[in-house]
C-alpha cells in the first residue's frame, strides 16, 4: 500500500475476492472463516476479529492472529471488552496503542499480544448493526486513511453479503424441506412444462415406473402412457392451452400407465397447473392393489350371487315343485266330493277319510309355502344376475337391443364386428352392464329416439359404443362425484375393473356417445 493507486487496486481486488467467496459459500460460518484468512493475508494483519451481535449469525465470533493458548486466554476479553466497547459506542474506531494511556485497561489484552495499531469497523445493513470487524497490526504504528477506508468497505460488503447469504440460506433450507417432503411422498410426483416435457420427478416416480431420474427428465411425459393415450396426450395439452378449458386439471382420473418394461398398471392421476410458470404437476398413485381388491370383491359378489341362484333353483324351486304335486293330490281328493242339497242350499260332502286327507294336505301346503317364503326372504338380498356366457356376449347385446326396441318402441339396433369368443366372463359381464346402463340413460335422460350399440373386437382392443340422438347430458359428473350420476360412476368403475377406460362424449348435432375401450392385454388379465 505504498501509493494511492496500488491501494485502490488492492482494495478492489480484495473486495472482489471477498464478494466471490461469499457468493460461492452456502454456510455463513464457513464464509466468515474463509474471508477472515483472505483479509489477514491481503492486509498483512497480525490480528483479525469478526463478531456478530445481531442478525442470522448472532453470537458467532472468529479471532485470528493469537496462538491457541493466547486465544483461549484472551479471546473472551478481546471480543467481549475491546470489541464491544468500540463497536457499541461512537468512539474513535482507529487506535494507536502507543498513544493510548496505559491506564486504559480494556486495551491491555491487545498490548499482551503485541498489537500496535488497532481499528474497529461496524457492520451495518438496512440501518441495523450486525456486529463489527476488528483489525490489528504489530508492524504498523497506526493505520492510514486509505487502509481505514478499505476496512470499512470490507465491513460494509460483509454486512450486505451476510444479509444476502442469509436470504439465500432461507430459500435453500425451504427448498430442502420441500424436497424432503416430496421425496418422502409415497405417490409419484412429476412436473412438466407447457410442451409436456418432464422437468422434475420425485424418488417415488423412479420406483413406480422403473426409470431413473436422468432417463425421465427431458423426455415427453407420454413415455409413461400406453396407447391410445400416448398418441392423444399432446392434443389434450394443446387444447387446454388454446382454449383454457380444463378437462383433467384439478380433477382426479383413473387411467392406465406404462412402466419402462412395457407392463401397464392402473393409476389415479391428479394434475395441477403452477400459476404463471407454464408448469403442470401431476400426482400419481398406483392403485393396483385397490383394483385387485375391487376385482376380488366383485368376484366374491358374483360367486355369492351364483350360490344364491343355485339355492333358489335347487332349494326353493324343489320345494315349490313338491308343493305343486301336493296340490295336485289335494285336487284329486276334492274331485271325490259329492254334491247334495242341505237346508235348501248346495253342499259338497266328503268321506271322513277323504276329509282328513284333504285337511292333512292343506296343512302341508300351508307349511311348505311358509318355509318357501322364509327361504326367499332370506335370499332376497342376493339376486343372481343375468349370466352372460363367453360365447354369448354378441347374442346378449343383440337381444338387449331387441328387447329395448320391443319394450320402449325406440329404434335400437346392434352392430357386431369381429370375434368376441375370447372375451373373459368378467369382461363380458361388465361390458354388457355398461351397454345396459348406457341404453337406460339414453332412454330415460337423453330422450333418444334412435340408439346404436356397437361392439368391435379389434386387433389390440375391444371397443363398445352406445350412440344415441338424444338431448345429451353433462358427462363431467362421471369424474366430479357430484349430481345424481351414480349409474355413470358405476359404468366408469366397471370399465376400470376390467382394465379399460370410459369416455362420454357429446355428438353433433345432438346426442351422446358412451365408449368403453378395453386393451387386449388388460382383457386377458381378467
Amino acid at each position: 500500500m505504498s501509493t494511492y493507486a496500488s491501494q485502490v487496486r488492492v482494495q478492489s481486488r480484495l473486495l472482489a475476492d471477498i464478494r466471490k467467496l461469499l457468493l460461492q459459500e452456502t454456510d455463513p460460518r464457513q464464509a466468515v472463516a474463509k474471508f477472515c484468512r483472505v483479509i489477514m493475508d491481503e492486509l498483512a494483519l497480525d490480528l483479525f476479529i469478526a463478531q456478530f451481535t445481531c442478525g442470522p449469525l448472532t453470537g458467532f465470533k472468529v479471532c485470528y492472529g493469537a496462538t491457541a493458548v493466547e486465544q483461549a486466554e484472551a479471546d473472551c476479553r478481546i471480543t467481549d471488552k475491546v470489541v464491544c466497547t468500540l463497536a457499541s459506542d461512537d468512539t474513535e474506531r482507529s487506535i494507536a496503542l502507543d498513544e493510548t494511556p496505559r491506564s486504559c485497561t480494556s486495551l491491555e489484552c491487545l498490548r499482551e499480544l503485541g498489537i500496535a495499531a488497532y481499528a474497529c469497523h461496524v457492520m451495518e445493513s438496512d440501518g441495523e448493526r450486525l456486529g463489527c470487524l476488528c483489525f490489528g497490526s504489530k508492524q504498523r504504528a497506526a493505520f492510514d486513511e486509505n487502509e481505514l477506508q478499505t476496512m470499512q468497505a470490507v465491513a460494509d460488503l460483509v454486512a450486505v453479503s451476510m444479509r444476502l447469504l442469509n436470504d439465500r440460506m432461507e430459500l435453500y433450507n425451504r427448498d430442502e424441506r420441500m424436497r424432503a417432503i416430496l421425496e418422502s411422498a409415497v405417490d409419484a410426483i412429476i412436473t412438466i412444462n407447457h410442451q409436456g416435457v418432464i422437468t422434475d420427478v420425485s424418488s417415488a416416480t423412479t420406483g413406480m415406473f422403473g426409470y431413473s431420474a436422468d432417463e425421465l427428465i427431458g423426455q415427453n411425459v407420454k413415455i409413461l402412457m400406453p396407447s391410445p393415450h400416448r398418441e392423444q396426450h399432446d392434443s389434450y395439452l394443446n387444447r387446454f392451452q388454446e382454449t383454457g378449458i380444463p378437462h383433467i386439471i384439478n380433477a382426479g382420473r383413473e387411467l392406465l400407465a406404462q412402466r419402462k418394461d412395457g407392463t401397464t398398471f392402473p393409476i389415479e392421476l391428479v394434475v395441477s397447473q403452477v400459476d404463471h410458470l407454464q408448469l403442470y404437476t401431476g400426482i400419481i398413485r398406483d392403485i393396483s392393489e385397490r383394483k385387485a381388491l375391487q376385482k376380488q370383491v366383485l368376484e366374491i359378489v358374483t360367486e355369492e350371487q351364483q350360490r344364491i341362484g343355485h339355492e333358489l333353483h335347487d332349494g326353493t324351486g324343489q320345494e315349490l315343485t313338491g308343493l305343486s304335486l301336493i296340490v295336485g293330490t289335494l285336487t284329486e281328493h276334492l274331485k271325490r266330493a259329492q254334491r247334495t242339497v242341505i237346508d235348501g242350499g248346495d253342499a259338497w260332502l266328503l268321506k271322513e277319510s277323504d276329509y282328513l286327507r284333504v285337511k292333512q294336505l292343506a296343512e302341508r301346503v300351508a307349511k311348505g309355502l311358509g318355509e318357501a317364503h322364509q327361504h326367499v326372504h332370506d335370499l332376497s338380498h342376493g339376486i343372481m344376475p343375468i349370466q352372460i356366457e363367453v360365447e354369448g356376449l354378441a347374442a346378449a347385446i343383440t337381444k338387449l337391443a331387441q328387447s329395448t326396441h320391443g319394450q320402449s318402441g325406440i329404434s335400437c339396433i346392434s352392430e357386431i364386428a369381429g370375434c368376441t369368443e375370447a372375451i373373459s366372463q368378467t369382461c363380458a359381464t361388465n361390458l354388457y352392464r355398461i351397454a345396459q346402463e348406457s341404453i337406460s340413460n339414453a332412454v330415460r335422460h337423453g330422450q333418444a329416439t334412435e340408439i346404436r350399440v356397437i361392439l368391435n373386437d379389434e386387433v389390440d382392443r375391444i371397443v363398445l359404443e352406445v350412440v344415441d340422438n338424444g338431448i345429451g347430458f353433462e358427462p363431467s359428473i362421471v369424474h366430479s362425484g357430484s349430481g345424481d350420476g351414480m349409474g355413470l360412476r358405476i359404468m366408469a368403475y366397471r370399465a376400470n375393473m376390467i382394465g379399460g377406460s370410459l369416455e362420454i362424449l357429446p355428438r353433433e348435432p345432438g346426442g351422446m356417445c358412451v365408449r368403453c375401450i378395453v386393451p387386449t392385454a388388460a382383457q386377458q388379465q381378467n
